[in-house]
């Protein structure tokens, strides 16, 4: 009885490290993910504020929406908005990984 418990015990340690570090594999990919979506956010933001800045300064109002439909300024806009969601989204899954590492660190030191 002592080895099968002994046995089920080193089962559950090893099924315990795989997923601890599948979390933190998936932690990575995430963080990968956001510096890409920053990226992205940030390029748009740029193209928008750029269209937008060069549109104020023109005398002809007609001409200037002329010219930021023609330049997406409004699409790049929002996807910038997107990608500010898309950030705070990734960044709530970071927060309940870390909650998962900080917990199964925290049964491995209860364990020790």
């Amino acid at each position: 009885m002592n080895d099968m418990a002994e046995a089920l015990k080193l089962r559950d340690e090893k099924r315990r490290e795989e997923f601890k570090e599948n979390i933190r594999e998936d932690r990575r990919k995430l963080e990968i993910l956001r510096e890409q979506v920053y990226a992205n956010t940030a390029r748009s933001i740029n193209i928008s504020s750029k269209a937008y800045a060069t549109a104020s300064m023109m005398d002809d109002a007609l001409k200037a929406c002329n010219m930021l439909t023609k330049a997406g300024a409004h699409t790049q806009a929002k996807q910038a908005l997107d990608g500010i969601k898309a950030i705070m989204a990734i960044d709530e899954h970071l927060y309940q990984f870390d909650l998962l590492i900080d917990y199964m660190d925290s049964r491995d030191d209860d364990d020790a």
